[in-house]
């Protein structure tokens, strides 16, 4: 269960698209919730343990072990708020739908010249039926108080990178290339093949896109009504699944927030 409180303010569906509107209330378990695992995902602060760990085994000495501390320190990253919302829609998903994230691309964002694969998630989510889909989407965050905000629509907007990752076949094989190597071997690895194993049975056309928009205005259903429509004519099997999440605090506040600095 998601550690904080969540009220559903409106929820349609056209077609092959859902789309839903929540907001979170300003209470002491959105703070813990923002500063724990959404702060840990946008830390990635299983592989930051693993390798932490690693290095104070290979510390012999004083001086070694004052290195690996600087080396922990270092990196001075400073967070936007458009990255707090990623991983907050990460939390989110994976709590809520049940969405499962194999990699945190987190790791490929501070590695410099990563090739990134196209889309800000990528992973699944299981069926009634066992089976797996590929769950793909982009994550928008804004501050706009127009109804829809302009991240929404326009040529680098929610809905239209939406309707690439829906059309682009190069652009699909390169999100599935992508997500091999961080499967095989592990235990995603028969989430992986159910996925791919239904999307090349339909053509190309078996997978979820996901639409999140993250806010600090009040609630509206305004801000996916009419995306909502247009994506749901797509065909099935495809389908859109958009989510607003209306958060309680402004969104240059987010990245203290997560940091437990405000």
């Amino acid at each position: 269960m998601t550690p904080c409180t969540i009220t559903e303010n409106y929820s349609d569906r056209s077609g092959q698209a859902t789309w839903t509107g929540g907001s979170i209330a300003a209470d002491p378990d959105f703070r813990a919730f923002i500063s724990g695992p959404v702060c840990e995902r946008l830390e990635d602060a299983e592989e930051s343990q693993t390798f932490a760990t690693e290095l104070a085994g290979l510390a012999g000495t004083g001086v070694a072990v004052e290195t690996v501390e600087a080396v922990l320190t270092a990196d001075g990253h400073e967070r936007q708020p458009w990255e707090v919302g990623e991983a907050m829609a990460e939390v989110l998903l994976a709590e809520q739908r049940g969405a499962i994230w194999p990699w945190n691309t987190e790791r490929d964002k501070r590695t410099p010249k990563a090739s990134l694969p196209g889309a800000d998630l990528i992973g699944f989510v299981t069926l009634d039926d066992g089976e797996a889909s590929l769950a793909i989407g982009e994550v928008k965050t804004s501050a706009d108080e127009d109804r829809p905000p302009g991240v929404v629509n326009g040529r680098g907007g929610m809905a239209h990178q939406l309707e690439r990752l829906e059309s682009d076949r190069a652009l699909q094989v390169t999100i599935l290339k992508w997500l091999r190597p961080r499967c095989n071997g592990t235990d995603y690895w028969p989430l992986y093949e159910s996925a791919v194993r239904r999307f090349l049975n339909s053509q190309g056309r078996d997978f979820i896109l996901f639409g999140l928009l993250m806010r600090d205005t009040t609630p509206h259903a305004l801000d996916l009504e009419a995306r909502g429509k247009a994506l749901g004519t797509v065909d099935a099997p495809t389908a859109y699944e958009l989510s607003a999440w209306y958060l309680p605090h402004p969104v240059a506040e987010w990245p203290q927030l997560a940091a437990g600095v405000a």
